[in-house]
């Protein structure tokens, strides 16, 4: 045999082994496949009973996504309309109507005040006028308070609801309205609280300060009450109310404009994140921390996925008008003006 027949074997016996000692990790390739969707242009007559876990709300319509059957329940949802995991409020011109989802209960509730859900709380508010009242689902008055200001953004998590005034002052209130912290962060030129947002467990506030400059602060729960843990001045100010999304305790984000701010308890900084267009939602998906970012360029919708440490993963356009975004498991829930997606995670 030559030396070539007898290199051949060598080489294949060399290879194997190689490959079983010092395996190669293959690099997965991440995409988002189109699971299911719905028209939210066409007129939807709700039946008694509505099925679905997984709200969801558009500009002009709102119902529920039925996981299991893989399907869309539809319910007019313009002007003051809200929905939530339970219950929905119906907008009829003159009149606030409070539904069971599953049909059990109707409820009239004063039309002259805003309605909020917030968990299995709701609310009934006058921004203008500083004004909460809680409500259960009977319609009768939990509890009520007056702030000292206009209220500006609000929140509830885990039983704490969370205001912040034109006037530059946040409030927490506890069950039955106790008030548990009041502060003004002050040091702007202009002192109103543009946006406020708790964790799921209450244990953190995050809020976007004053103008010139515009901060980012942090506030966490300690031992002897609420204490202000951390701050940055924005590059950017916002004369405008602030979205902020607590996806867990840790991962926030915050509207930057044409960016994705994003933090984490630990990291020095906040963190950028480059968008096409205008931000409209953001949300880290918990199994791995990426990253996903909605927003907004010449009417049309843009998703954008990145790693944590900011690797872009990916950039989809879709020929839809954006208006929000949700994350369950694997799965991404996409409402824009004419239509609701469901859109599934898999690797490659």
């Amino acid at each position: 045999m030559s030396k070539s027949g007898y290199l051949l074997p060598v080489l294949l016996v060399f290879f194997v082994l190689y490959f079983f000692l010092f395996p190669f990790t293959v690099k997965e390739e991440y995409v988002l496949v189109p699971e299911r969707g719905a028209s939210l242009v066409e007129e939807s007559v709700p039946d008694k009973e509505i099925t679905g876990n997984w709200p969801f709300r558009s500009f002009g319509a709102m119902g529920y996504y039925d996981e299991e059957n893989a399907s869309f329940n539809r319910l007019p949802g313009g002007g003051r309309s809200r929905v939530s995991e339970r219950f929905y409020i119906e907008d009829r011109g003159e009149a606030l109507r409070l539904v069971s989802k599953t049909g059990v209960f109707s409820t009239e509730i004063d039309s002259s005040l805003v309605p909020v859900f917030s968990g299995e709380h709701i609310f009934l508010t006058d921004y203008s006028l500083g004004y909460i009242r809680e409500i259960d689902t009977a319609g009768r008055t939990l509890w009520e308070y007056y702030m000292p200001s206009v209220i500006t953004c609000l929140d509830n998590q885990s039983g704490i609801t969370a205001a912040g005034l034109l006037n530059g002052e946040i409030i927490l209130l506890g069950e039955e309205g106790k008030l548990l912290y009041r502060w003004s962060p002050g040091g702007s030129r202009i002192n109103a609280i543009y946006g406020i947002a708790l964790s799921p467990s209450g244990e953190r506030l995050a809020v976007v300060s004053g103008i010139d400059p515009q901060r980012f602060i942090l506030i966490e729960r300690k031992e002897n009450g609420f204490r202000p843990v951390y701050h940055e001045n924005l590059a950017r100010s916002f004369r405008k109310p602030l979205k902020l999304i607590f996806n867990d305790s840790s991962h926030l984000i915050i509207e930057g404009g044409d960016k994705g701010l994003c933090f984490t308890p630990g990291n020095p900084v906040l963190t950028e994140f480059s968008l096409q267009g205008e931000f409209r939602d953001g949300r880290s998906i918990p199994r791995d921390g990426t990253l996903l970012f909605q927003s907004e360029t010449d009417g049309h919708g843009v998703l954008s996925l990145y790693t944590k440490e900011g690797e872009r993963i990916l950039v989809n356009r879709y020929n839809d008008r954006p208006y929000s975004l949700d994350v369950r498991g694997d799965r991404i829930l996409l409402t824009g003006e004419e239509g609701a997606y469901v859109l599934r995670r898999e690797f490659y």
